[in-house]
């Protein structure tokens, strides 16, 4: 019986799953869509006895993928965008283990690219710092400092004599502080 509690129990919070689950059953379908229209369309392209677009055959291959790849990835990055709204709005309102719930998947290796400024792990440090949870809030630093600059990074190495909102960190501008960080390399 209490299996079934655990099961049934949100993973966030309600809103916020059902918010996540209709964004990601909206990716998934859009996918599945996709796929099957490219299933049907494709093998008509290489079919060698369709002579006015045989030709054009492996062009119409890469756009195929190019139209089931590039949706998903927006889709994707739709999603975990979201996760970041809700757990920045948990965050601020000091629900820490709904903020790291939301929050977690960007920790995973695979995912840390959808967090390329860093806020999600300088929230989720935040996050883990409210729950007592040190070494895990350390690791997540760690990671901003080491791999995200700019003012997430910045509000990290330096810390305040006073509380920083997130509010204040986002309306920094990257000429206005300065980001004490080197300039980065473009070639």
């Amino acid at each position: 019986m209490a299996d079934k509690k655990n099961a049934d129990a949100p993973i966030i919070n309600p809103e916020a799953d059902r918010i996540l689950g209709r964004m990601s059953i909206q990716a998934i379908v859009v996918t599945i869509v996709l796929v099957t229209f490219v299933t049907m369309f494709v093998p008509l392209a290489n079919d060698p006895q369709a002579k006015s677009i045989f030709p054009y055959h492996r062009l119409i291959d890469a756009l195929s993928v190019a139209v089931v790849i590039v949706p998903f990835f927006l889709l994707t990055n739709r999603v975990y965008a979201g996760r970041l709204r809700i757990g920045r709005d948990l965050e601020a309102r000091g629900e820490h283990r709904q903020a790291i719930a939301a929050l977690e998947p960007f920790n995973y290796w695979h995912q840390r690219f959808l967090d390329s400024t860093g806020e999600a792990h300088f929230l989720l440090a935040k996050a883990y710092d409210g729950i007592g949870q040190k070494d895990k809030a350390k690791k997540c630093r760690d990671y901003v400092l080491r791999s995200r600059r700019g003012p997430w990074a910045d509000a990290l190495a330096e810390p305040p004599s006073t509380p920083v909102r997130v509010s204040e960190i986002k309306q920094k501008s990257p000429g206005q502080g300065g980001s004490r960080s080197k300039p980065s390399r473009r070639f």
